[in-house]
């Protein structure tokens, strides 16, 4: 019976023992923890991008919002200048307004004195700002025939300045700015046709009497070398202002040179400098009788051409009609002193 007994216990199948069964639940257990903490990790990644992504359209917003307010303040800043202008403007309406009704009440004689000054302020504004002395001229005679209508003679005095001021423009010569830049354009075209004047240097020729029998040996070999030495090296003084020799190779870069100083002459012309423009003209002038041939017929011609230029004088005339204004300032305060005392 208990081999029986033995051999059925050999025979019956075997139970897994109680720790696997244990490590398979902590495996188990530790897996659905790791996957719990991935899972709210994951959620708090998400959360957290969602976040920072509000805060960012937050701060867009206020950005957009201070841009606005700040665009809101310089309209309403300029709509403060526009406000103040328009006051200004009203307030010189309500004066001409003011003015036309005396000037319709019988006191035309004002209004039409207050006419020829406008004309004289606007003749001083070219004298002052373009010299455009035929204009102002032009200004200043619609002025005198404003006032020669007029037979207040309380007016004598302002007819008698703005007649002066007349002469004055009349007397003077005004230059053609067109016609002289056009002149010296086409003078600066000559220059490339202007004969440059090469100086060869020619050796000290010396004579050695190879004759002579109290010259030594060595003396005539020395003699010899000396003057092998002058045909080579050839040294010239030209004085201490003279202006050194230009090799032929180097006529272009004078060339230029003068090309450039006529430009100095043209920017004197449209910029009003007499001094610029003078001091550009003689230079070129001394470059021409210094570097070409003086005896050639175009050399002559550009070198009149320049002096005839150079004594043209368009410095703007320092002219102003404050003396004349003054006059018309004074007429409409004693006008409206009497007009107070009636």
């Amino acid at each position: 019976m208990s081999e029986l007994i033995t051999e059925e216990k050999v025979v019956s199948p075997s139970k897994p023992p109680k720790k696997k069964w244990g490590f398979l639940l902590v495996l188990i257990a530790l897996l659905a923890l790791i996957s719990v903490l991935g899972y709210g990790y994951f959620q708090l990644a998400k959360n957290s991008m969602t976040l920072a992504k509000n805060v960012s359209d937050l701060q867009n917003q206020v950005s957009v919002q201070e841009n606005a307010l700040t665009e809101l303040k310089n309209n309403n800043e300029a709509l403060s200048k526009a406000n103040e202008k328009n006051e200004i403007t009203l307030a010189q309406q309500e004066k001409i307004m003011d003015d036309w009704g005396q000037a319709q009440k019988g006191n035309m004689d004002k209004w039409r004195v207050a006419e020829a000054q406008q004309v004289v302020k606007l003749a001083n504004d070219e004298l002052q700002f373009t010299q455009h002395i035929p204009l102002a001229l032009a200004l200043l005679k619609r002025a005198n025939e404003i006032l020669s209508d007029l037979q207040d003679p309380k007016l004598l005095a302002l007819r008698k300045a703005v007649a002066t001021d007349i002469a004055a423009l009349e007397t003077i010569k005004t230059v053609d700015i067109t016609d002289l830049y056009i002149k010296l354009t086409a003078l600066d075209a000559q220059y490339d046709k202007l004969p440059l004047s090469y100086q060869p240097l020619k050796p000290q020729e010396t004579s050695v009497d190879a004759g002579s029998p109290s010259t030594t040996w060595w003396r005539k070999g020395l003699d010899k070398t000396w003057q092998t030495l002058q045909k080579i090296v050839i040294v010239k003084y030209n004085g201490k202002d003279a202006l050194p020799l230009v090799l032929p190779d180097e006529k272009m870069f004078l060339y230029q040179n003068l090309h450039a100083q006529m430009e100095n002459t043209l920017w004197a012309v449209l910029n009003g400098n007499a001094k610029v423009y003078r001091t550009s003209l003689e230079r070129q002038q001394a470059w021409i009788k210094s570097y070409f041939i003086p005896d050639s017929e175009i050399t002559k011609t550009v070198l009149q051409q320049l002096q005839n230029l150079q004594s043209v004088d368009f410095t703007p005339p320092n002219l102003n009609l404050s003396t004349t204004l003054s006059l018309f300032d004074t007429y409409f305060t004693n006008t409206a002193a009497n007009t107070t005392q009636q």
